[in-house]
């Protein structure tokens, strides 16, 4: 709950589908994310939230382990992005 207020980039999942609530994802990764969750029933929430001069990724507790794994793996390219819009704290 606490992630749906402080993340900075926040992608809600329902069955297949994504909605961008906050902020904006790298374009790649959005297609990426697409491909995993396309023919999966799954749904949930993917967070961005700052650490360091990068973004760490955080899902919610419905996402199983192993989608969590695959869009880490594609995340790791795209750890350092640009001050998102939406995220207003300096950094």
């Amino acid at each position: 709950m606490l992630l749906k207020i402080t993340a900075p980039i926040w992608v809600k999942l329902n069955q297949g589908k994504l909605n961008n609530k906050r902020g904006a994802m790298p374009a790649y990764f959005q297609t990426e994310l697409k491909r995993i969750f396309t023919s999966s029933l799954v749904s949930g929430d993917v967070y961005a939230v700052r650490r360091g001069k990068g973004y760490e990724l955080k899902f919610s507790s419905s996402i199983p382990e192993n989608y969590r794994q695959r869009c880490r793996n594609v995340w790791r390219g795209y750890g350092a992005i640009a001050q998102a819009p939406g995220d207003r704290r300096k950094g």
